[in-house]
């Protein structure tokens, strides 16, 4: 695994600036604290920020940054106007991952950056990632992937590193939130956004969880082992009026609670392909 970190260093040092397609998850952090070393001073980190990213992403972003000491930059992205990407279709991340690279490749130009990288892994071709295929398609390198490197080995590198979100849980955009064909709005993801940082107090800040907006439902995806922190202990499965309430007064009709558990990508599931 020692191994792989060192190739990509080598790799990276052939370039003459990197510009870091940074979300502030654990494989771009990884990306950056890699680029950083291979070019000390000619790193850029870029995150688009549009209505898609929590307020809490944006935040937690902001620290990390600062924490790492690297230059980085905000990209204001106008999602929900481009029509492809509001109609929240089955290639969503397509549409949304190609209009973003497009204004970082011309970011990067003007800048007089050689290299995008950005941080998909191994795992991710096992997986249901439309966005990939943007990525190929626009000549963005992913050096994660090309050498091998996996979710766990990204996991373990980070935490050697230091890297404080070395365990951090997946946060993908707001927009997952939502079935697909449900159009995106601004008050939609808003909505979600507030009603997930809800529970966040009752379940932790590393907890896996996902509420998915359904047509005025608020379903909630949550580890089993979990449950008890939503539920009252004299009421056997009810959840807690407290959080109920939370959710219904941010414009919710109904809550419940899936009694599934916690599944990543669950509407590409239900679509028999694979997880998102």
């Amino acid at each position: 695994m020692k191994e792989k970190e060192m190739q990509i260093i080598q790799h990276l040092k052939q370039y003459q600036g990197i510009l870091v397609a940074f979300s502030g998850g654990v494989d771009s952090t990884l990306l950056l604290s890699l680029a950083q070393e291979a070019l000390p001073g000619r790193v850029l980190a870029v995150t688009a920020v549009s209505e898609t990213m929590s307020r809490r992403e944006h935040q937690d972003i902001e620290a990390l940054v600062r924490q790492m000491k690297v230059p980085h930059q905000f990209l204001e992205t106008a999602d929900l106007a481009q029509p492809d990407i509001a109609a929240n279709t089955r290639l969503r991340c397509y549409h949304c991952k190609r209009y973003r690279f497009l204004q970082m490749k011309d970011l990067a130009e003007r800048l007089g950056y050689d290299l995008i990288v950005e941080g998909s892994n191994l795992d991710d071709l096992n997986q249901y990632r439309p966005g990939y295929q943007a990525v190929q398609e626009l000549g963005i390198q992913s050096p994660l992937l090309q050498f091998g490197l996996t979710k766990a080995m990204v996991r373990d590198l980070a935490k050697a590193r230091g890297l404080a979100v070395w365990n951090k849980p997946s946060a993908p955009c707001l927009a997952t939130r939502l079935p697909y064909d449900t159009p995106l709005t601004r008050e939609a993801l808003a909505q979600v956004d507030a009603g997930e940082a809800l529970l966040r107090e009752y379940l932790g800040e590393t907890a896996n969880f996902r509420l998915r907006s359904e047509d005025g439902t608020a379903r909630l995806e949550v580890d089993k082992a979990l449950f008890p922190l939503l539920q009252q202990e004299a009421e056997g499965e009810a959840l807690q009026p407290a959080l109920v309430k939370g959710l219904k007064d941010l414009g919710f009709q109904n809550v419940i609670l899936d009694q599934s558990g916690y599944c990543s990508g669950s509407y590409d599931q239900r679509d028999g392909e694979r997880k998102n």
